[in-house]
């Protein structure tokens, strides 16, 4: 019986064993796509344009004008009851903050904090020792008009050729 149990097992496992072995080809997939075989791609991100309300928050200044802000001192901003500023807001680097039409974002220098001129034409300067980068973002922040978060979950305003990335901290 034991004999007849074997002939039972190897006639209805060896071909098996055949058909796995026949279909045993390489099916390594190819080190280069099939031109000719569908490519997925992925729907476009939406952008949606971020309210001034979305916006409040404490950021670090990442990126002016597509590149990274430089030099040994960073720049916070503050974005709170429609209001954008940073230090030292005694040089103006202050803007309220409001929403526009069609989505766009209204963003003007506050005028309560523009250096003040003296009589003899000269302005009062509270800390000169700014890098560039501060007026490089007052000039962007001039022109902006529309934020939209960004793949990295940053803040991106952009506007008038400009661009600022913003990170939360």
């Amino acid at each position: 019986m034991p004999g007849n149990l074997l002939q039972v097992v190897m006639r209805s496992f060896l071909p098996c064993l055949l058909l796995l072995s026949a279909c045993g080809e390489d099916v390594t997939p190819p080190l280069v796509p099939d031109s000719t075989a569908p490519t997925a791609t992925l729907p476009p991100m939406e952008t949606v344009t971020l309210s001034a309300t979305e916006l409040a928050g404490e950021y670090r200044v990442a990126g002016i004008d597509g590149g990274e802000v430089e030099g040994d001192m960073g720049i916070g901003l503050t974005i709170a009851d429609g209001v954008i500023s940073y230090e030292p807001q005694c040089l103006g680097f202050v803007w309220t903050l409001a929403d526009g039409e069609r989505g766009l974002l209204e963003i003007a220098r506050h005028l309560d904090y523009q250096p003040e001129p003296r009589p003899d034409g000269t302005v009062v300067v509270c800390q000169p020792a700014v890098t560039p980068a501060f007026y490089e973002l007052a000039t962007a922040f001039d022109v902006v008009d529309r934020a939209v978060r960004t793949p990295a979950n940053g803040i991106e305003f952009t506007g008038g050729g400009h661009s600022v990335t913003l990170f939360s901290q």
